[in-house]
């Protein structure tokens, strides 16, 4: 499964993130809502972990754009 985790803090995305590759999953990490949006749109997904408060997109509006994709 791939997998984009889009969340500004490190602590959180980096831990996470080698969860889930120990469980053989491929992903990606994007730090803020724009990076978030054009990974999102070039590489397809299976899931998308989506932090609320980001800066430059916040997650509200990164999820609405993304439905209309």
């Amino acid at each position: 499964m791939r997998i984009l985790i889009v969340e500004d803090d490190e602590r959180i995305a980096k831990p996470l993130a080698e969860d889930l590759k120990h469980q053989y999953h491929i992903v990606d990490i994007a730090s803020d809502g724009i990076e978030g949006w054009s990974q999102a749109t070039t590489i397809s997904y299976d899931l998308i972990l989506l932090d609320l408060m980001l800066p430059l997109l916040d997650g509200i509006n990164l999820s609405k754009r993304l439905e209309g994709v």
